[in-house]
């Protein structure tokens, strides 16, 4: 039985929490947001987003990576943003308590976790229309449905990640798509209601 959401969510304006964000980091309207959000540990794999982002960061100019969270990984991640010569490009926001607003400000979700139980987080993603790029580990293929509602890829495979941002970088329409494909799935599969239901169904 699948975690469900409580819906529906409460509504945030997504226009107005994209424009602010970008303004607290200084970035032009047009910036091209990828957030990862969790525990810097190592578990969450960041250290592969990075690495992936600063692959397809020549490439793409607008695009920004968003680090939200904190853990005892942080130095090495932040290390590895200056080995990747890319540290002007990745902002570390620490823990916030704005984090509905910070996810409706993303244009792409990346979580490339070696392991997960569940990974809550993404039907939060999935509520802000968030497409979601993702480890093919855990529940996560039973939450983000591949090539629909984001994309899946192999753990710790760096190639596959920065194929997949350039995948969605490249392609605002098919962003908006999978982020809408997300938003009814999270309505249709992950309502706390029927989980509830499920529940009921199995006593």
């Amino acid at each position: 039985i699948h975690y469900g959401m409580e819906l529906p969510v409460p509504p945030i304006d997504r226009a107005a929490a994209q424009r602010e964000l970008r303004e607290q980091l200084g970035l032009d309207a047009d910036a091209v947001l990828i957030g990862m959000v969790g525990r810097l540990i190592e578990q969450k794999g960041f250290r592969y987003g990075i690495q992936a982002f600063a692959r397809i960061a020549e490439e793409f100019p607008q695009a920004r990576l968003v680090v939200v969270g904190d853990g005892q990984q942080r130095p090495m991640l932040e290390g590895e943003t200056r080995r990747a010569g890319v540290s002007k490009r990745v902002d570390f926001l620490g823990w916030r308590d704005d984090s509905a607003a910070l996810m409706a400000a993303l244009d792409i979700f990346l979580m490339p976790s070696l392991w997960e139980g569940f990974g809550l987080v993404l039907l939060e993603a999935m509520a802000r229309a968030v497409p979601v790029i993702g480890s093919a580990v855990s529940a996560i293929p039973e939450v983000v449905v591949h090539g629909e509602t984001g994309l899946l890829v192999p753990p710790a495979d760096v190639d596959a990640l920065a194929e997949a941002l350039r995948l969605l970088l490249g392609d605002a329409a098919l962003r908006r798509h999978m982020g809408l494909l997300g938003e009814a799935r999270l309505e249709d599969v992950f309502s706390a209601e029927q989980m509830v239901a499920e529940y009921v169904r199995l006593y």
